[in-house]
């Protein structure tokens, strides 16, 4: 009877240290390629939020021009701000005044350095907006981002507390101006009605009524309206009537 050779127990073992190497390899490569991954979608959930800060910061070095935030705003036309919280919603925001300006962002379209479908514009969108005093009201410019387009959930972002300045009247106000309203407490401003139109020293200053027979009061951020000639009433037949307010 022969005896099993020594070298065939040796190759047996060499093989078998093989496919144990050879699975441990294997192991340590899926969990690798994990934490890969999990490192790569983290790097790119940062780089979407560094997008968001990035968006912000332009809107807002755009935005300390208070020509380019005015028009900005007042995209849409006029709103009824004698409504608490009210909101206006926005197609497309630019860098300038002009219809051409270049875009900062736009609804529907991907953030800047975002390629077709990634990180798209849901809505852009003035909200809460408030009165603070006057014609001077504050509203959040908010950007939302479609969540199917993004690797994690982002929150909407833009500008908050952005004060600005509406010309009357508050029923159908326009955005004129960011910032606070220039004019100084105790402005006076003057009020005729000649001939069936109004005569204003001041843009933003005229009467809350038009029609004739109606008594006419101070717009909204003016007070202590004083007659100056023929009465509180509205004439009608071309006749005249002034009222004094002044800025509260």
């Amino acid at each position: 009877m022969r005896s099993p050779s020594p070298f065939s127990n040796s190759r047996g073992q060499s093989l078998i240290q093989v496919l144990v190497v050879v699975v441990i390899m294997s192991v340590i490569s899926l969990g690798l390629a994990g934490i890969i991954s999990d490192m790569m979608k983290a790097q790119s959930s940062l780089l979407e939020k560094v997008a968001t800060v990035d968006a912000t910061n332009s809107l807002t070095r755009a935005f300390l021009d208070p020509n380019i935030c005015g028009a900005q705003l007042n995209q849409g036309g006029p709103t009824d701000l004698t409504v608490p919280n009210q909101s206006k919603s926005y197609a497309v925001i630019r860098m300038g005044i002009l219809p051409t300006s270049p875009i900062l962002v736009q609804q529907g379209q991907p953030l800047p350095g975002y390629p077709p479908g990634k990180m798209i514009v849901q809505s852009i969108s003035l909200k809460k907006i408030n009165v603070v005093s006057g014609t001077t009201f504050i509203g959040d410019l908010e950007i939302a981002i479609t969540p199917a387009t993004s690797l994690s959930p982002i929150k909407p972002f833009g500008i908050h507390n952005l004060e600005f300045t509406v010309a009357l009247p508050l029923t159908a106000a326009t955005i004129a101006t960011c910032g606070s309203d220039p004019t100084p407490a105790g402005t006076l401003c003057g009020i005729q009605w000649y001939n069936g139109g109004w005569f204003t020293p001041l843009a933003e200053c005229h009467g809350s009524v038009t029609a004739p027979g109606a008594r006419m009061a101070c717009p909204t951020g003016y007070g202590g309206g004083t007659p100056i000639t023929d009465s509180a009433v509205i004439q009608s037949g071309g006749g005249n009537s002034q009222w004094t307010c002044f800025k509260l």
